[in-house]
C-alpha cells in the first residue's frame, strides 16, 4: 500500500511537516492518495482528503468497481505509528477499515483491510 510506504519513508524535505499519508474513496471507480497536513499547525492532521494535498488519483479498470467500504478516508501516521479512520485515531477494539472490490457482472470480490496499527491484509 503506497500510503503506508510513504508514511514510513524519511525522504520528505526537512522543512515539510506531513502528519501522514492517506487513501480516500472518491467514487465507486476512483480513489486518491493524499498528504495529511497539520490541522492548525500541529499533527495529527484532519485525517480527510478535503483540504489536504492530493498526490494522485487512481481509476480502477472498467471491469472492477468499489462495492463497499466502511471509511471513506484513512491515514497512516508516521508521527505516532497509528492509523486514523477519518478524523479519529483507530482503536485496538475497533473494526479495521476495509474496501471491497468486485469484478463487475460476477460475484468475485476482494476485500483489503487496514487495522489500527497499519497492518494491511487481503481476503
Amino acid at each position: 500500500m503506497r500510503a503506508r510506504s510513504f508514511a514510513t519513508q524519511k525522504l520528505r524535505p526537512a522543512d515539510e511537516t506531513v502528519c501522514g499519508y492517506g487513501i480516500a474513496v472518491i467514487s465507486n471507480t476512483q480513489y486518491a492518495l493524499f498528504k495529511d497536513l497539520p490541522a492548525g499547525g500541529v499533527c495529527p492532521g484532519d485525517g480527510v482528503m478535503e483540504g489536504a494535498e492530493q498526490l494522485e488519483i487512481f481509476t480502477l479498470d472498467k471491469a472492477v468497481s468499489i462495492l463497499e467500504y466502511n471509511h471513506a478516508d484513512f491515514v497512516f501516521s508516521p508521527r505516532d505509528g497509528f492509523v486514523y479512520f477519518g478524523t479519529q485515531r483507530a482503536q485496538p477494539n475497533q473494526d479495521p477499515a476495509y474496501i471491497t472490490l468486485q469484478l463487475k457482472d460476477t460475484d468475485q470480490r476482494l476485500t483489503t483491510s487496514v487495522n489500527y496499527i497499519g497492518q494491511v491484509y487481503t481476503e
